[in-house]
C-alpha cells in the first residue's frame, strides 16, 4: 500500500566543494544525463513498437470514435436548442483500460523502466547508486507519461551539460545528509549553515529530512553545488532579530485580486494597491537588448554560409553552426542576466505575496489561461492605413518577464502554510470586468478602457478598471465562487472609493515610468 504524502519544504543551502570534489560531482553528473538520454531512447523504442500493434491500433480507432460521436451530438443539441450535454466517459473507461495494457504488454512503465536501468547503474555502481539510478529513469518516465496522459508532445534528449540535478529516494542511503556533511558515495562534503540563522537551525532541528538533491548552477561564469534538503512538514515562520515576532502573519479577511499580464489590482478591506508585478525585472532588459543584437551579429558573421541574401536563414542547411570563442563569452554573459532576472523576479513575487497575506488569508482571484495569451493571434489583419499586415504578436513577452503564473502558485503555496485554498472565481460567469454593481448591468470593454464611469453621489465618478475589477472580485461568494454579492459591494463601495482615490494620487506622483495598462 503506497504511503500518503506528508507536505514537504525544501531547505537550500551551500556546498563547500573541494576541487576534486567538483570534478568528480561533474563527472557524476554527466554520467546521469547519458543514463536519462539511453531512457529517453528505451521508451522511444517500446512506444513505437505499442503504436505498431494491431490490438492498440484498434483501442485508440475506437477511442477517438466516442469523442467524435460525443462532438456530433453536442453539437447537434445546440443547434436544436438543447442545453444537455453528452458524454460518453462510462464508454472510454474499459478502453483506457485496455490502452493501459498494451503499454504494460510492452513494459512502457516506470517499474519496467526502473528495471531496464539496474544493469546500467551496477555498471557505474561507484559514482550512481541504485535509489539515483531509479529517480532518473522517474524523470525520463514522467517525461514519456507527459506524452502518454498530458499535453507534451515528444521526448527530449539533454544536452552536454543540461543534467544539473541529481535526487534519492530516501536520507538513509544514496545522497544523504548527516550533521552538516552531505555524504555520497565516498564523497563528504561540509554543507555551509550559519549559526546566526534561526530559521535554519529551526527548520533542521524540528523537521525530518526526506531526501536530498544535489543542485550545480552556473553563477557568474563558475560552477557553484547547493543541496536541496527536502524537509517534512510545513517551513518554520520567520522571525524578526529585534522583537521575536513572526514576519509572516495574516487576518481572516476577504481579498480580491485582478491579475493581469504585467499588473496586479489588490482590494481589501485595508487596501486598494494597482502594482506592477515583478518590477526589478525591468532593470536588465536594456542590457539583454544589447547582448542579444551582439550576439545576432556574432552568429552571421560566424556562419555567413548559413544566410541567404535577404538575412533570412538558410532552410534545410544541415551543417553545424560555428561558435567562436568570443560568441561562447557573450552567451555567458546572457545566461548570467538571465539568472540575476530569474532571481529577481522570484524574489518580487516572495515579497509580493506576503504582502497580500497580510491584508487577508480569503483570495479571490480570476481563471486565466497564460499559455493561450502568450500565443500569437491565428487572425491576419491588415492595416487600413498603411497596407501592411498587423503583428500577430500578443502578450508573449509580458508573459516571459512578469511571470503571472509563477506568482499565484507561490501565492497558492504560502496560504498552504496557514491551511487556506487560493480561491479561483468561474470568470465565465462573474464577468467583473464588465460588471456595474450600481445598475447591475455588463458593458463590454475593449483593452484600451482603463476607466469606468460609475455614479456616485450624483456625479460621474472614474474608476481604475482594473481596481474596480478587484473589488467585485473581492466580492464574489465563496461558497460558489460564481456570483458577486450586491448587497456586499453597495455596503463597502464608499470605503473603496476612499482608498481608490488614494491610490490614484500615489500612483500620480510616483515619478517612476509606468505601464499603459495601468491607464496613468
Amino acid at each position: 500500500m503506497k504511503k500518503a504524502a506528508t507536505p514537504s519544504f525544501i531547505l537550500a543551502l551551500s556546498l563547500k566543494v573541494q576541487p576534486y570534489q567538483r570534478d568528480i560531482l561533474n563527472m557524476r553528473l554527466e554520467l546521469a544525463r547519458n543514463i536519462y538520454n539511453a531512457c529517453i531512447t528505451e521508451l522511444e523504442r517500446r512506444y513505437a513498437l505499442v503504436q505498431q500493434s494491431k490490438a492498440y491500433q484498434k483501442t485508440m480507432k475506437q477511442i477517438r470514435a466516442s469523442y467524435r460521436q460525443e462532438q456530433k451530438q453536442n453539437h447537434l443539441n445546440k443547434i436544436h436548442g438543447t442545453k444537455k450535454t453528452v458524454s460518453l466517459e462510462k464508454l472510454r473507461k474499459p478502453l483506457y483500460k485496455a490502452l493501459s495494457q498494451h503499454y504494460r504488454t510492452y513494459g512502457l512503465s516506470e517499474f519496467d523502466l526502473h528495471s531496464f536501468v539496474a544493469p546500467m547503474v551496477q555498471h557505474v555502481s561507484c559514482h550512481i547508486d541504485s535509489f539515483t539510478g531509479q529517480k532518473i529513469a522517474s524523470h525520463a518516465w514522467n517525461a514519456m507519461a507527459s506524452v502518454l496522459f498530458g499535453k507534451g508532445q515528444r521526448l527530449h534528449y539533454k544536452k552536454y551539460g543540461q543534467m544539473n540535478s541529481l535526487e534519492g529516494k530516501s536520507n538513509r542511503s544514496g545522497i544523504r545528509y548527516r550533521d552538516g556533511i552531505l555524504h555520497w558515495l565516498g564523497l563528504s562534503i561540509p554543507v555551509i549553515v550559519s549559526r546566526h540563522d534561526a530559521y535554519v537551525q529551526e527548520a533542521l532541528l524540528t523537521h525530518r529530512v526526506k531526501y536530498c538533491r544535489i543542485v550545480r548552477k552556473v553563477i557568474r561564469g563558475d560552477y557553484r553545488f547547493f543541496v536541496q534538503l527536502v524537509m517534512e512538514g510545513y517551513p518554520p515562520q520567520k522571525r524578526e532579530k529585534d522583537s521575536g515576532m513572526f514576519k509572516r502573519q495574516t487576518q481572516n479577511a476577504p481579498v480580491g485580486l485582478d491579475i493581469g499580464t504585467q499588473t496586479l489590482a489588490v482590494s481589501a478591506q485595508e487596501s486598494v494597491r494597482l502594482l506592477e508585478l515583478a518590477p526589478s525585472v525591468q532593470q536588465h532588459e536594456k542590457e539583454l537588448r544589447r547582448i542579444g543584437r551582439k550576439l545576432d551579429r556574432q552568429r552571421r558573421a560566424n556562419n555567413p554560409h548559413k544566410y541567404n541574401p535577404d538575412g533570412t536563414i538558410k532552410k534545410g542547411h544541415r551543417e553545424p553552426w560555428i561558435q567562436s570563442k568570443n560568441y561562447l563569452k557573450t552567451l555567458f554573459q546572457l545566461k548570467e542576466l538571465k539568472r540575476k532576472q530569474a532571481a529577481l523576479r522570484k524574489q518580487d513575487h516572495e515579497i509580493l505575496a506576503n504582502a497580500i497575506i497580510k491584508l487577508g488569508n480569503e483570495i479571490k482571484v480570476e481563471t486565466m489561461r497564460y499559455d493561450a495569451l502568450a500565443k500569437r493571434t491565428k487572425d491576419t489583419k491588415v492595416s487600413e492605413k498603411t497596407g501592411r499586415f498587423h503583428s500577430k504578436k500578443r502578450f508573449g513577452k509580458s508573459i516571459a518577464n512578469k511571470a503571472p503564473a509563477l506568482f499565484l502558485s507561490i501565492l497558492t503555496r504560502k496560504l498552504g502554510y496557514f491551511g487556506k485554498p487560493l480561491f479561483k472565481i468561474v470568470t465565465q460567469k462573474v464577468k467583473a470586468s464588465q460588471y456595474n454593481h450600481i445598475d447591475k448591468t455588463y458593458t463590454p470593454k475593449t483593452l484600451d478602457e482603463r476607466w469606468t464611469l460609475l455614479p456616485y453621489q450624483g456625479q460621474s465618478l472614474p474608476i481604475q478598471r482594473d481596481l474596480y475589477s478587484a473589488f467585485l472580485i473581492q466580492h464574489v461568494t465563496p461558497a460558489t465562487l460564481d456570483t458577486i454579492e450586491v448587497s456586499q459591494c453597495e455596503k463597502h463601495f464608499d470605503r473603496f472609493v476612499a482608498l481608490h482615490q488614494v491610490e490614484i494620487e500615489r500612483l500620480r506622483l510616483d515619478s517612476r515610468k509606468k505601464l499603459a495598462s495601468m491607464g496613468m
